[in-house]
């Protein structure tokens, strides 16, 4: 943690309705904040001896990803809604160096300009090794290379939609990063999905280690444990 005693201007509100939600936020922090948290952040990224690296995608943290694969790590980004439309380097270059992908279908089909999510995929599937597609209540999709995995939404009773893809990022590389197959990510993947929507906030729902093998188990699915699978 890096702490400072002087205010540090950002609050986002989340305003859920029905099975959405949508966010007004505040940012404040000046461009002298952002430089001292990236270096912060590249710091700590040079001397911990960590396995992956999750950020989002888009310029700003090229910089990240490419200390990331000089260690060693594996690397995914996230689309967060990034103004791909706007941007001006080649999608292949803020991609590069990402292991995975992750993006909801309007996410895929802006960064593609695919009309077609699954069409999205596939593209996105030729620019990085493994490109996933978070569809709600429709489930999830992955493409890596020739493989192309589907699995529907696990049933739930949506409390709070807030933070539900990034708990879906953290089951799915739950169990890439232990070596599972595709499709089995896919559905920790969207276990953890489920359980962060049916409860308030962004993350508490979400299933904790000993929680997620329960609930993989009951689903014919083996948690191996976190260290071993990919480098």
């Amino acid at each position: 943690l890096l702490v400072r005693d002087r205010p540090m201007p950002f609050v986002s509100v989340a305003l859920n309705r029905d099975a959405d939600r949508g966010f007004v936020t505040y940012y404040g922090a000046t461009e002298a904040d952002d430089a001292e948290l990236l270096a912060h952040a590249r710091a700590v990224m040079e001397r911990i001896p960590a396995r992956h690296f999750h950020t989002y995608a888009g310029k700003e943290h090229e910089d990240l990803v490419r200390v990331a694969k000089a260690r060693g790590m594996t690397v995914s980004l996230d689309a967060w809604g990034g103004r791909w439309w706007e941007a001006e380097a080649e999608l292949a270059h803020l991609l590069a160096g990402a292991d995975i992908v992750f993006a909801n279908a309007d996410e895929a089909c802006a960064m593609t300009s695919e009309a077609d999510p699954r069409r999205a995929a596939e593209r996105l599937g030729e620019l990085v090794p493994v490109a996933v597609l978070k569809l709600g209540a429709r489930g999830a999709l992955a493409v890596a290379g020739s493989d192309v995995r589907e699995v529907e939404a696990e049933p739930t009773e949506v409390v709070d939609a807030t933070g539900a893809g990034d708990c879906f990022n953290a089951g799915f590389l739950r169990g890439w990063l232990a070596g599972m197959p595709l499709e089995a990510c896919l559905r920790l993947g969207t276990i953890c999905g489920a359980r962060a929507v049916a409860d308030l906030g962004g993350y508490r729902g979400c299933p904790r280690e000993d929680e997620l093998r329960e609930l993989a188990a009951r689903r014919g699915l083996e948690l191996p444990p976190p260290q071993g699978g990919r480098p």
